[in-house]
């Protein structure tokens, strides 16, 4: 039997998820599954693929009002769910980083249309507010299977309701390994017109109250006072923070020259140039449950310095494919700075090694097996 899935992902391009959506399928696909992705309008495609895609929902963030955006996209899921009816697909496959009215309506819809439901739960609790526990409850209840990244995931999961671990499946995020470009260092620099010579920093992705620039901000100002020369590129969009405290922050603590920033969205087709263009990425975190810019920055081959929490430490051992540093210790964060630029050879040794691991451990063909067999135990069980 050749199982079939309906991957619904209503932001597509617009929240991110365009590589993930389109990698996933394809190692899907590749495994001898049928899947068949619906997404937004706002999807990026550099090429063309094997299996279809449907833009279904149009321009889910065009309208003016929540209450708009709410009936739009409600039309769109009747007529997702009304798709797959037809065309007998057996399993339909969502993504949650959130626990809200809108993730309980998509899985209520599917209930009632008699689907089998898993989704890829991405952030076990919600970042930017607190998840309401009734909702949460139903939402994991409708599930037949839960997908999760890591074992970090799957411990939150047992924490909240050790009933749920059954219905639990750890399947790794794949690489970015045969998304990027490799660029030269000097072209990427002067693209961005950041000076050539001096080592650069980058924070790279969402700026989050959990991502933790305040950290990285007060580790820069010890820097300073040691008069290390280095660059902070801070590149990125504002999500439910205010940046007005950074900025702040820099202005009295003089760093202006210290720190560049980029604060908007990056588009897809600038990327490379950002993590070319680095000697490090830096990912100060206080909180994460998965990183894909963890896995980007290895993939593009650099040196990566993480706070030691689960999330990370999962995936970077310190010394050995990347560095780690006590999280919320600005002083361990500014040593473990100074080491990694003071000795470049050795840096790159351990990118290498970083590179190998995620290319050898995060694949997206074997993604797409553990997924599929995943549906199969779904529909047969």
């Amino acid at each position: 039997m050749k199982y079939s899935v309906a991957i619904i992902e209503p932001v597509g391009g617009h929240g991110g998820m365009d590589y993930y959506d389109l990698s996933l399928c394809e190692g899907i696909q590749k495994a001898g599954g049928s899947p068949v992705l619906i997404t937004s309008d706002y999807m990026n495609m550099s090429r063309k693929f094997q299996f279809p895609i449907l833009p279904y929902f149009k321009k889910v963030f065009s309208e003016p009002t929540t209450f708009q955006k709410i009936l739009k996209h409600v039309g769109y899921l009747i007529k997702s769910i009304g798709f797959v009816k037809s065309e007998k697909i057996n399993v339909v496959h969502f993504h949650f980083f959130q626990f809200t009215l809108l993730e309980f309506f998509n899985l209520t819809i599917s209930f009632l249309a008699r689907l089998t439901i898993v989704a890829t739960v991405h952030d076990v609790e919600s970042f930017n507010s607190k998840d309401n526990r009734f909702l949460k409850r139903m939402i994991f209840l409708y599930l037949t299977k839960i997908i999760v990244h890591n074992q970090t995931s799957l411990n939150s999961i047992i924490d909240y309701d050790s009933r749920l671990g059954r219905k639990c499946e750890i399947i790794h995020h794949g690489n970015f390994i045969n998304q990027i470009k490799k660029l030269p260092c000097n072209e990427s620099r002067e693209y961005l017109e950041l000076d050539p010579e001096i080592p650069v920093l980058l924070f790279f992705g969402q700026i989050k109250k959990v991502k933790g620039l305040e950290i990285l901000l007060r580790a820069m100002t010890l820097l300073k006072k040691q008069d290390t020369q280095v660059l902070l590129l801070i590149a990125g969009k504002v999500w439910k923070d205010d940046f007005q405290k950074y900025e702040k922050y820099i202005h009295e603590n003089e760093l202006g020259e210290w720190i560049v920033k980029h604060i908007r969205y990056i588009p897809n087709d600038q990327v490379d140039y950002y993590y070319n263009a680095c000697d490090m990425v830096v990912l100060p975190y206080k909180k994460i449950y998965q990183s894909a810019v963890l896995l980007m920055a290895m993939s593009y081959n650099k040196p990566v310095l993480v706070s030691n929490i689960g999330g990370m430490t999962e995936i970077i051992s310190d010394g050995i494919n990347g560095y780690t540093f006590e999280a919320g210790n600005e002083i361990d964060l500014a040593d473990k700075i100074q080491l990694i630029i003071s000795n470049s050879v050795n840096s790159r040794v351990i990118a290498e090694q970083g590179f190998q691991y995620i290319m050898d451990n995060y694949d997206w063909d074997v993604a797409g097996r553990k997924t599929l067999k995943l549906y199969q135990s779904m529909v047969e069980g």
